[in-house]
C-alpha cells in the first residue's frame, strides 16, 4: 500500500521534510530506509518532490545517467562510425585554417560526453499537462537512475482524485514505492495506509 503521513504539527512538518529534502540530495540525516535487513540510500535511490511544478528533469545526477547510457548505445553499436565521423570533422577543420594567413593550433577531443554537451543534449521538459509531467518524471527516474522511492510533499493539494489513483498505479506498474506527506487529513482511498502524526506529536495509526 501507498504509506501516507499526515503532519499536523508545522514544526515537525518543516523538520521532516527538510531531512528528507537532504538526505535525498546527498546530506546527512537520522532517517533510515531499508528493504529485508538492507540499509538504501536515499542518496541513490530515492527522490523527493516539495514542488510538482518544478521538476528537475536534467539535474546533474540525471544528466551523468542519461549521457552514460548514449555512450554505452554508441560504444556498443556506434563506435566505428563515431570516430569516422569526427576524422571527417578534423579534416574540414583542418582545411579551413589552412587558408588563413597564421599559424593556428588546434584540438578535436572525441569524447562522446563533449560532443553530447556541446549539441545541448538533454530530456525534453516541454511537457504542457502538469500531470503527465510528473509520470514522465516518474518514468524517467526509473529508467535512468533506478529510483525505488519518490516522496511527495503535499501532493493532494495539486492532483484530483483520480489523478492520485492512476499516479498509484502508475508507481505501482514502475515499481516504484510512494511515500506521500500531507499537512492535514484528505479522503482516505483503499490503496492508502495512514499515519497521523497530531499537533501534539502522538502518533495514530489508521
Amino acid at each position: 500500500k501507498v504509506q501516507i503521513i499526515i503532519i499536523e504539527n508545522p514544526s515537525m512538518m518543516m523538520r521532516m521534510t527538510s531531512e528528507l529534502w537532504k538526505q535525498t540530495t546527498g546530506g546527512d540525516g537520522n532517517y533510515i530506509w531499508s528493504d529485508k535487513d538492507k540499509i538504501i540510500s536515499f542518496d541513490k535511490y530515492a527522490e523527493c518532490i516539495m514542488n510538482p511544478w518544478n521538476l528537475e528533469f536534467n539535474s546533474r545526477k540525471l544528466i551523468t545517467k542519461l549521457y552514460a547510457e548514449i555512450k554505452d548505445i554508441i560504444n556498443d553499436q556506434y563506435y566505428n562510425s563515431f570516430l569516422q565521423n569526427n576524422a571527417i570533422l578534423s579534416d574540414y577543420i583542418y582545411e579551413i585554417i589552412s587558408m588563413l594567413p597564421y599559424n593556428i593550433t588546434y584540438e578535436i577531443n572525441p569524447e562522446i560526453d563533449n560532443l553530447l554537451k556541446y549539441y545541448g543534449v538533454k530530456i525534453d521538459d516541454q511537457i504542457e499537462d502538469p500531470y503527465e509531467k510528473i509520470i514522465q518524471f516518474l518514468k524517467i527516474s526509473q529508467s535512468l537512475m533506478g529510483v525505488k522511492l519518490i516522496i511527495f510533499v503535499n501532493i493532494k493539494n495539486y492532483l484530483s482524485i483520480e489523478q492520485i489513483k492512476e499516479l498509484y498505479k502508475q508507481a505501482n506498474y514502475l515499481k516504484i514505492q510512494l511515500l506521500l506527506i500531507e499537512a492535514k487529513e484528505s479522503m482516505r482511498l483503499p490503496e492508502e495506509s495512514v499515519i497521523i502524526i497530531d499537533k501534539d506529536l502522538c502518533f495514530i495509526q489508521k
